[in-house]
Order: C-alpha cells, then sequence, then structure tokens
C-alpha cells in the first residue's frame, strides 16, 4: 500500500514486536477511506533483521487467509523512516483480556448480547454483565479461528486473551499477533530468537524438555485461554 494512501492516527497499543496505530487507507475515490490498524515493527534488532521477521509475520498472516475469527492482514507499507508496517483489519472492540478484565464482577444469566454494537457493546458488557451464553460465544469463536489455522497448517506459538481481537460483536473474536507463528513444516531453529522471550505460562510441560513447540501446544495455550476467560483474564 503507498504511503501516501496510509493516514497514521491515535495509538491503539504496543506489544514486544512494535506499536500499533489506528490509521486509515484512502481508496481510489475522493474521499472513500478505510479504518485500518497498523503495525510498526520497531525494537533492539537490527534494520535486516526487522524487515525478516516482518516479512516473515506478514507471510503468515496471508498463508492464513480469510476467515471471521481470525484477523486480516490487508497489506503492508513503509513508515518515513523507513521501518516497515503491517496494515491490519481493524477490531474495534480492543483486546479479549482488557475487556475481561472490565467485566469482573459482572455476571449475569440473561441471555448472551453476541450483537453488541461496535464501540457500545464494552459498555453493555460492564452495565449489564455477561453470561454463560457470552463466554460460550467467546470460546466457540476463538477455537473456529485456531481450528482454521491448524487447516492452514499453522502454528500460532502465543495463543492467550491479550492476542485476541473483538470485532463487531462477542462471536467475531479474532486470533491476531502472529510474531511468534510460523507454518507447520517451517523449521524452529529460525524461530529460535524470537522464541527468547517466549510465554512461558502458557506453553506446555513437554517444552521445557524438548524446546519443541508444536500444534499440540496450541491446544495446551487454548486450554489456559479457558482459564483466563472464566477467571476474567
Amino acid at each position: 500500500i503507498p504511503a501516501h494512501r496510509l493516514t497514521l492516527g491515535h495509538s491503539l497499543g504496543s506489544g514486544e514486536f512494535g506499536l500499533v496505530l489506528e490509521g486509515h487507507v484512502k481508496d481510489g475515490s475522493l474521499c472513500g477511506q478505510t479504518r485500518v490498524a497498523v503495525k510498526m515493527h520497531e525494537g533492539e534488532q537490527s534494520r535486516a533483521e526487522r524487515w525478516q521477521r516482518f516479512e516473515r509475520e506478514v507471510r503468515v498472516m496471508l498463508h492464513a487467509g480469510t476467515h471471521q475469527n481470525v484477523l486480516a492482514c490487508l497489506g503492508y507499507s513503509k513508515a518515513p523512516n523507513g521501518f516497515p508496517m503491517a496494515i491490519l483489519e481493524l477490531a474495534p472492540g480492543g483486546n479479549l483480556q482488557t475487556f475481561l478484565r472490565e467485566c469482573r464482577g459482572h455476571v449475569t444469566s440473561r441471555p448472551g448480547q453476541a450483537a453488541y454494537a461496535a464501540g457500545s457493546w464494552a459498555r453493555a458488557g460492564r452495565g449489564s454483565g455477561l453470561s454463560g451464553q457470552d463466554f460460550a460465544l467467546i470460546a466457540r469463536g476463538v477455537a473456529h479461528g485456531m481450528a482454521h489455522l491448524t487447516r492452514q497448517r499453522l502454528v500460532h506459538g502465543d495463543v492467550a486473551t491479550r492476542n485476541i481481537l473483538i470485532g463487531q460483536s462477542l462471536a467475531q473474536c479474532k486470533v491476531s499477533d502472529f510474531g511468534l507463528a510460523r507454518l507447520e513444516d517451517e523449521p524452529e531453529h529460525i524461530h529460535a530468537q524470537s522464541r527468547a522471550r517466549v510465554p512461558f505460562r502458557w506453553y506446555p510441560p513437554e517444552y521445557f524438555s524438548s524446546r519443541s513447540y508444536t500444534r499440540a501446544g496450541d491446544v495446551w495455550a487454548y486450554g489456559v485461554l479457558l482459564w483466563e476467560l472464566v477467571s476474567f483474564g
């Protein structure tokens, strides 16, 4: 995506691998534009290493394809300082961990509210509480996203509520942050440097003896995510 079509806005958050900003991409019309999230890859690595990690993450996201429960990569661009930027689908609900923590103490037996309007669903959730059906919708959405990645022969490597984003409704939870992801048949040694700071609390016991992370590790991490879900993050 050419840089002149991209306008950067306020910060949406940051992580180990970079800063995430809200942005707008202009289309071919005079006033048409799309709201997006822009992930800027910055850190301690050299510029060549940044590009390598950026290219790997974008390649994995593009390989994942399109699914309502997986965050889509729309393209890439370059920042004025030359650093790479990934242009991602914008999930207006923010990350699941923050939402759960904001909803602590608010549980109800009412029917689920999967159709929260974007921008107001979080307030509705805090005010009226989350039901068992809401928890099931979230868990099912994440499971569908992970099942899609499995069909695409991808290992995510960092399944946790902080890496699940919420779209237009609770049913549209999207698996995101592919910084540790890889193709299943890709050698793990390529990711040795990335795994210098792995999320150990979400990793299965066998990882600590074999130092090997497979799809089975994603299943274990999903179980930890379910615990995060019922304990409100």
